[in-house]
């Protein structure tokens, strides 16, 4: 493995329940610095649902896989752990970048690094029949849900309808990603698109499930481009 590419959720051993930790430890001052206190485990367990870093050392949990790490954040769902990583820092979001496996000082937030990973989500996922290109914007900006014209503000109740059906057909890690996705679109909660479907995932069994699907690294790399919608 190249001495700049970090081992990816996928690649580290579940039985070796310290890896994210050392792994933490290699990244060094310059990931470090901005975030000291998410070392170790009983670090994790002190951080206030208010503290900036409450995102990442919940994912940090959830990567640790400890029981009563878990236990401690199982209260938390998926929506707020997207809704509290809508404004990390660049330090915050080159952590994010190394959990995923890329080099960390590599890591872009910008329209277009996004855009690249929006894509590449959408199509992997198959996940074209919920998004489509917009009237205008560029990079992830032309990208909207369907059932929804964006120039009139207007909701299509049958597309919807149909937006609705195609979710609840899929499998738990394409629900995750998708609903991610309109979490990041909305910039926050969603009462259009996620009415009376599921979605109220705990982060960590939520987080679980795309590790054991093979898919963590491609979610967390979503979140660390993210820019803003």
């Amino acid at each position: 493995m190249p001495s700049h590419v970090h081992p990816s959720p996928s690649q580290l051993s579940s039985a070796g329940r310290n890896s994210y930790f050392n792994l933490l430890t290699r990244l060094g001052a310059g990931v470090l610095d901005e975030v000291p206190t998410l070392t170790t485990p009983q670090a994790l367990k002190e951080i206030h649902t208010n503290d900036p870093h409450h995102g990442l050392a919940l994912i940090l949990a959830a990567l640790d896989g400890a029981p009563d790490l878990c236990a401690h954040f199982g209260h938390i769902r998926l929506s707020a752990l997207v809704w509290h990583c809508l404004d990390m820092d660049p330090a915050e979001a080159q952590l994010m970048s190394a959990l995923a496996g890329d080099c960390p000082m590599q890591n872009e937030q910008t329209p277009a690094a996004f855009n690249v990973v929006l894509h590449e989500v959408l199509f992997q996922h198959c996940l074209r029949n919920l998004f489509c290109p917009g009237a205008s914007g560029n990079h992830h900006r032309g990208i909207v849900p369907t059932a929804y014209n964006e120039r009139t503000g207007e909701i299509d109740a049958d597309e919807m309808a149909r937006w609705r059906a195609d979710f609840r057909a899929m499998v738990p890690e394409r629900q995750i990603m998708a609903a991610t996705i309109i979490w990041l679109y909305q910039c926050g909660p969603d009462s259009t698109w996620l009415r009376r479907v599921p979605c109220t995932w705990p982060a960590t069994e939520a987080l679980h499930c795309l590790r054991h699907a093979g898919c963590l690294s491609q979610w967390l790399r979503l979140m660390a481009a993210y820019p803003g919608w």
